[in-house]
């Protein structure tokens, strides 16, 4: 049987310097770290995870919550948290809680029972939860505190380190792209109601709209509902001539239902999505959105998560991430451009 102190010795290091790099405890040399696990590859080398749990009161394990898994948002951001803590020696278990607060509460309780070691969470607790928002941030497991880091919303002044972009700017952004376009009467599909980033994008909306704002219908962020959304808006009188939807998916819906209708995109409206997922670059026309860096964000957020694990005591903040408009034939950008099925 091939023990940690075999590894030690065929790379010339300590047994320690071995344990940083199978468990990322620490920062070791680019090349020392490689030959410490080309040797752990060739000699066969298999930790014993429960001894090693035993040992440093960790499971290795870390949570991660998502609104809803059927959102293809989440699959950059799963990559992104994925490879950094695979190269760290942890394995990542993942809840979806489809929206609902009770479901939240009912994994992140779970992982906590589990001895996880850190939890990362897409939280769906609304304005008026704040308890629930100062549990998580007050949690612990045994005698150690659990460290959570949020996604996509600010969390930072509950005690929780948050990684996201400013949606609300970002809303902005994208209606006055609209308007500069030309656009005079601009609807927005919200969406989820109880959703702070659905209503920090539609509040962007509506300020910078004003009385250009040409109604705004509620989805669930499914591209059904999307359809449904845009349906609604035009039973409800003369069709707007710019939409902003709050993410990739209801933009997708509402071209269907806009297709139906017999309205051209973008000679009659104007589509603005959000997000920018692949999708983006493959429907016709292909969809102008906000990009929003989700591979970095899962990327950023689980390095902030990893520091809290081993110890940083440093008071949460916030880190906020870069957005972009990016212009598509839905917007009125006449190249159509490349497919990309990799820009997620």
């Amino acid at each position: 049987m091939v023990r940690i102190q075999d590894v030690a010795e065929a790379c010339g290091t300590s047994i320690a310097t071995v344990s940083h790099v199978l468990n990322g405890t620490k920062a070791v040399r680019p090349e020392l770290a490689a030959r410490v696990r080309e040797a752990v590859r060739s000699l066969g080398y298999e930790a014993n995870p429960l001894a090693r749990s035993l040992k440093s009161r960790r499971s290795h394990t870390i949570g991660l919550l998502v609104t809803n898994i059927d959102r293809i948002f989440f699959s950059r951001v799963i990559r992104g948290v994925q490879e950094v803590l695979l190269q760290a020696g942890y394995q990542l278990t993942i809840g979806s809680t489809g929206d609902s607060l009770e479901r939240e509460k009912t994994f992140f309780h779970t992982f906590q029972g589990r001895w996880t070691d850190g939890i990362l969470v897409d939280s769906t607790a609304g304005l008026g939860d704040e308890a629930w928002l100062a549990e998580m941030a007050n949690a612990r497991v045994g005698q150690r505190k659990l460290p959570v880091v949020g996604l996509e919303r600010r969390l930072d002044a509950y005690g929780m380190d948050s990684v996201g972009i400013d949606n609300r700017q970002a809303a902005r952004d994208a209606t006055r792209f609209l308007l500069d376009r030309g656009c005079v009467r601009i609807a927005h599909l919200a969406g989820v109601a109880t959703s702070p980033l659905a209503v920090e994008r539609m509040e962007g909306f509506l300020e910078t709209a004003g009385d250009r704002a040409g109604g705004v219908e509620t989805g669930d962020f499914s591209p059904v509902s999307g359809y449904d959304a845009m349906k609604r808006l035009l039973r409800a009188g003369p069709p707007p001539d710019g939409l902003f939807a709050a993410n990739d998916q209801m933009a997708v819906g509402a071209l269907q239902a806009l297709e139906e209708a017999g309205l051209r995109v973008p000679d009659d409206i104007r589509v603005m999505g959000f997000d920018d997922t692949f999708v983006a670059s493959l429907v016709r026309p292909t969809l102008g959105t906000v990009h929003a860096p989700k591979l970095r964000l899962g990327v950023r957020a689980a390095r902030r998560l990893l520091r809290r694990i081993e110890g940083d005591d440093s008071p949460a903040a916030h880190e906020l991430l870069p957005h972009d408009i990016v212009d598509r034939e839905s917007t009125g950008n006449r190249l159509p451009g490349e497919r990309d099925m990799t820009a997620w």
